[in-house]
């Protein structure tokens, strides 16, 4: 990251704990702070599967910090918990930092239009592939949460 980028960061996260600080008596309990990044597979110079595992050293070097990675069909994220009030997640397009890999197939049944007219169904059998994700080893020694 560049010097002046963290040091932006920086100020601005000790801006928001000073807020946080002064306003105590008047703020709700249930405020919660949670940030999230973006690492675009598009940007110039990013290597999201490197960064990932970057991001993931140091929070596992960081006392205190407990990860866990959340998954869904598009995106993977590395949540950072610095305190049950406090999660940074990270996140990136899944298969730039897993391979997406066809086990077989399965059946569904689902119901679906006769003709033009919407009111009669019927019941009509298809085909989808099952797949496994296999991802960095290094991403294996994170929990999976719900997320």
């Amino acid at each position: 990251m560049d010097v002046n980028k963290a040091y932006e960061l920086a100020t601005g996260l000790r801006g928001l704990a000073e807020f946080i600080g002064d306003n105590a008596s008047v703020l709700p309990e249930g405020i919660t702070i949670e940030c999230e990044s973006w690492i675009n597979t598009w940007d110039r110079g990013v290597q999201p599967k490197e960064d990932m595992a970057l991001i993931l050293r140091a929070g596992m070097a960081h006392e205190g910090c407990s990860i866990t990675k959340e998954y869904s069909d598009y995106a993977f994220r590395l949540a950072l918990e610095f305190s049950p009030s406090v999660i940074c997640k990270v996140k990136t397009q899944r298969d730039a930092v897993c391979t997406r890999t066809v086990t077989g197939t399965e059946e569904y049944e689902v119901e679906e239009p006769v003709g033009e007219d919407t009111r009669p169904q019927v019941l009509v059998t298809k085909t989808r592939e099952t797949y496994e994700w296999k991802c960095d080893p290094l991403l294996d020694r994170v929990t999976e949460s719900a997320g």
